[in-house]
């Protein structure tokens, strides 16, 4: 018996609906509505990303702490009026340094979670973003 769980990991648990241990989770198939999943369900998906984790060398998805993500967007709020703020007549130049900015911004969001896993805070960064351009302007 010992033989057929050496070098495995096994989880204790059920499925059973009457227990009441299910979760609503965003985990889905295309196109299928949001679903719940048992405990054991949801530690065995855990189980999986740590392992996945170390034997693929993949990183480990993390976040900046809460005064991190204000200094974010607060960077990219700033680089309007930075950038932007002496070409308020040059409507192509706005447009230009404003797009080049967001492909920056989406460029780093993309490179930091691919590589170290760094979840950045895009969408507020997109919107201060926009409101201080548009204030400027």
């Amino acid at each position: 018996m010992a033989a057929l769980i050496r070098d495995r990991i096994v989880l204790i648990g059920t499925t059973d609906n009457s227990y009441g241990d299910y979760h609503l989770t965003p985990y889905s198939a295309a196109f299928e509505p949001i679903r719940e999943l048992s405990g054991v369900e949801i530690q065995a998906q855990m189980v999986s990303h740590i392992i996945s984790a170390v034997l693929n060398q993949r990183p480990v998805v993390w976040w900046f702490p809460q005064w991190g993500d204000v200094l974010w967007v607060w960077a990219w709020s700033g680089i309007p009026g930075v950038c932007m703020g002496g070409w308020h007549q040059r409507r192509l130049y706005l447009i230009v340094a404003g797009g080049t900015a967001l492909a920056a911004l989406g460029g780093c969001g993309f490179v930091f979670l691919w590589r170290t896993g760094l979840w950045l805070p895009l969408v507020p960064s997109i919107v201060a973003f926009f409101m201080v351009g548009f204030w400027i302007n």
